[in-house]
Order: structure tokens, then sequence, then C-alpha cells
């Protein structure tokens, strides 16, 4: 079963939709182990965007 995510733009008169759909989970395992590298010895709170803006980020 894919892992799909879905993004909508609905206005009054027209629909916007931008899909993501994964094939295989094994894509969120290596974002899953992209995270945990990057995880290691740093202490604290973080969100995806400090993994994705500081150096060493994904």
């Amino acid at each position: 079963m894919p892992g799909t995510h879905e993004f909508v733009l609905d206005g009054a008169f027209e629909q916007v939709r931008l899909v993501h759909e994964a094939r295989d989970r094994r894509v969120f395992a290596l974002g899953a182990l992209a995270a945990a590298r990057w995880l290691a010895g740093r202490q604290g709170v973080f969100t995806l965007d400090d993994m994705l803006s500081l150096p060493g980020g994904a």
C-alpha cells in the first residue's frame, strides 16, 4: 500500500492539488535514518526545518 500525501489549495472556482505517492515504504525509512544521523551528538529539541537548514543537513 503506498503512502500518499496531498496538498490542496481549494478556491471558489478552481482547485490546485499536489500529490506525493511513495510506492515503497523504504523512502520513509531512509528519511528516518538521515534524521537519526543528523541528530547524533546534538542535544535539545529540533524540527525538520532545523535538520534541513543547519550545516550538515540532508
